[in-house]
């Protein structure tokens, strides 16, 4: 069995860019309130990295460049769950839009209208920042190790590389149960970065379809 990795020294400071860097925002982790890091397989995180990639792939301005929304080698998608307390939009937030995959989500996910790439998917307690998208500040030299790799049962069957498989739960672990009710202040859900519309004044994305089953 691989050694844990140790948690890096709190608190951690990142920055936050969309692909072609007009979207930014500079993100302090408080103490009380670590990053935590999990790769998510559902086939609902691939859907909606996939249809960015497909709504990127058929834009004129962006089709000549690489998949903004990056999957792993085996379809997952890697998110940071902070709260948004920690985030500080410098640039482009009127770039962002957000939208939500299906009517009845609780979830509203945000993206970069300039190049597609997914930014925040925000929900009632916290929200997930596509860490792709995260770049440690020049002050800090620790990476966040993954935490979690859950609904492993939709990842897909071979990966894109000839790698080892990771270690996934088939659903969601019993430890997520025990470790999330920790991370839930709700006092840190203000202020908020951006203008938010309600869940039910979100549009569905209109190009989502469920995650794909192979390569």
């Amino acid at each position: 069995m691989a050694p844990i990795a140790p948690r890096p020294t709190l608190p951690l400071a990142f920055k936050i860019s969309c692909k072609c860097g007009s979207v930014c925002a500079n993100i302090n982790a408080l103490e009380k309130s670590p990053p935590l890091r999990l790769v998510c397989y559902c086939k609902d995180c691939r859907g909606y990295f996939e249809s960015l990639n497909r709504m990127a792939a058929s834009d004129p301005a962006t089709n000549n460049s690489p998949p903004p929304a990056v999957l792993d080698n085996w379809g997952g998608v890697d998110w940071t769950a902070l709260y948004p307390r920690d985030i500080t939009m410098l640039q482009g937030q009127d770039l962002l839009a957000t939208t939500k995959i299906r009517e009845g989500s609780s979830m509203r996910q945000v993206y970069a209208t300039c190049c597609y790439t997914p930014m925040f998917r925000f929900g009632n307690l916290s929200v997930l920042a596509n860490s792709n998208a995260l770049v440690l500040r020049e002050d800090q030299d620790e990476e966040l190790p993954v935490t979690f790799r859950i609904i492993g049962r939709d990842s897909w069957k071979k990966g894109k590389e000839n790698i080892d498989k990771p270690k996934m739960s088939f659903s969601v672990p019993l430890k997520w149960f025990w470790t999330m009710p920790f991370r839930i202040n709700k006092e840190y859900m203000q202020p908020m970065p951006l203008a938010l519309p309600e869940v039910k004044d979100c549009k569905v994305l209109s190009e989502f379809k469920e995650g794909s089953t192979t390569v």
